[in-house]
């Protein structure tokens, strides 16, 4: 075995060499071999590893040309509930109701689709994470919205003033 930092061969009868860096260096060499690591390591979320069947099932799922097609289609058909909003209708209106429900579901749909793209491509470490890409980085920013949108709600205040952002 060689001694740390003095390439000198440690035998039972040799004395051990003191580190001649400095403990902050020794430090930041550690956590560089750390993140090397880390981001070697593709298994997503720390639970699903690359070769797991239920993590390629979601790969193909998301790779599926209609996957992306159905995603874009949902997006515009809530683009155009967003629009279809009237802020100026009473309360407690039919209309709004069933706009505000419709909300909630395409939140709902657009978290199952974030959660399959975390799945199948790591959420911020490894290879082609889902939060290093920017499209992505700001589907997650629009459904953590969204989410605070219905966690405002759960709690009794009004989300209302988020879901159009």
């Amino acid at each position: 075995a060689k001694g740390r930092g003095t390439g000198s061969i440690i035998t039972p009868y040799t004395k051990k060499t003191r580190e001649t860096r400095s403990a902050f260096t020794r430090a930041v060499d550690r956590l560089r071999t750390w993140r090397v690591n880390l981001s070697q390591n593709n298994t997503s979320l720390f639970i699903f590893p690359e070769r797991s069947r239920f993590r390629r099932s979601v790969w193909r799922l998301i790779r599926w040309k209609w996957f992306d097609r159905i995603v874009m289609c949902a997006i515009f058909v809530n683009c155009i509930f967003l629009a279809l909003y009237d802020p100026l209708s009473p309360k407690g209106s039919a209309w709004n109701l069933m706009l505000e429900l419709a909300e909630h579901i395409f939140t709902a749909a657009f978290t199952v689709e974030m959660a399959l793209q975390v799945v199948a491509r790591n959420f911020i470490i490894g290879p082609g994470a889902y939060m290093r890409q920017p499209w992505f980085a700001l589907d997650g920013l629009i459904v953590a919205t969204g989410l605070l949108s219905l966690g405002l709600l759960a709690a009794g205040m009004e989300g209302d003033n988020l879901s159009g952002v």
